[in-house]
C-alpha cells in the first residue's frame, strides 16, 4: 500500500511538473533529470499495474523475470536520484568544507588502510606461530587458539584490538597464561604502538588535511567575491 502511494504521489508531481513547465519540460536545461524522472514513475506505474492485474487474475505467482529486473532498475534510479541533492552543496558552505575534507582524506585513508594491513598480517604471523607451536607441545586446545588460531583469525583479532572490536585484556590473558610473559609483553607493545603510534600520526594527518581543505575552501570564496564585486 504504501509502495502504491508513493508512486501515486510521485506521478502527481510529474504532472504537475508537465503541466508548469510545458515544453520545458522537454528542452529546458533540466530536461534531463526531467526525462530520468518521467521514465521512473513511468516504471513504477507500469509495476503497480502489474500488482494490480496479478491480484484482479489471480496469477500472484506469475512473477515475470522482466519484473525483477525493472525493480533493480527503478530502486537504481532511486540511488541516482540522490546525486541531485549534491547541487544543494553550494548553498551549504559547511556541508561543502566537510565533503571536500573527507574526499581529500580518501588517498591518504587508502595508504592507511594499506600500513594497517602490512602491520597487521606481519605481527599475526607471529602470535600464530607462537601459539601454534605451544599447542603442539602441551597437546592439547588452548584457549589462545579461539583468537590466534589461523592467520586470518589472528589479523581479525589484531584489527579487533586496536578499533576496539574487543577488550584486548581478553586476548593477552590466554598468551601470558598459556604461551608465554614475553608473548604478551609483546602483543602489549603491539597495542600500544597502534594506539598512541600509528593511529595519532593517522589523526594528525587527517587533521592537517581537513585544515588544508578549509583554508583552500576559504581563498576559493573570497576570490568569488572578490569577481563579483568587479564583474
Amino acid at each position: 500500500l504504501s509502495t502504491a502511494l508513493f508512486a501515486f504521489v510521485f506521478a502527481v508531481e510529474i504532472g504537475l511538473r508537465l503541466f508548469a513547465e510545458r515544453r520545458a519540460f522537454f528542452s529546458g536545461s533540466r530536461c534531463a533529470w526531467n526525462l530520468f524522472d518521467l521514465l521512473l514513475s513511468a516504471m513504477q506505474i507500469a509495476e503497480q499495474a502489474w500488482h494490480v492485474y496479478s491480484w484482479y487474475t489471480h496469477t500472484e505467482s506469475f512473477d515475470t523475470e522482466w519484473l525483477r529486473y525493472m525493480r533493480m532498475i527503478r530502486t537504481g534510479g532511486r540511488l541516482l536520484r540522490l546525486v541531485r541533492i549534491l547541487r544543494l552543496m553550494r548553498l551549504l558552505h559547511e556541508l561543502r568544507m566537510l565533503c571536500t575534507s573527507i574526499i581529500m582524506s580518501m588517498k591518504s585513508l587508502c595508504w592507511t588502510l594499506v600500513l594497517l594491513c602490512v602491520l597487521v598480517f606481519s605481527v599475526s604471523i607471529f602470535f600464530t606461530e607462537a601459539v601454534s607451536l605451544t599447542a603442539q607441545d602441551a597437546d592439547k586446545d588452548l584457549e589462545s587458539e579461539i583468537w590466534f588460531g589461523s592467520v586470518p583469525r589472528s589479523s581479525l583479532t589484531l584489527f579487533e584490538c586496536i578499533l576496539g572490536g574487543i577488550s584486548w585484556d581478553e586476548v593477552v590473558r590466554p598468551l601470558i597464561s598459556e604461551v608465554s610473559p614475553l608473548v604478551g609483553a609483546a602483543f602489549c607493545l603491539y597495542v600500544s604502538f597502534c594506539a598512541l603510534a600509528v593511529l595519532n600520526v593517522v589523526t594528525g594527518i587527517f587533521v592537517g588535511k581537513a585544515a588544508k581543505a578549509a583554508e583552500d575552501e576559504k581563498d576559493e570564496t573570497l576570490a568569488l567575491s572578490i569577481g563579483d564585486l568587479f564583474y
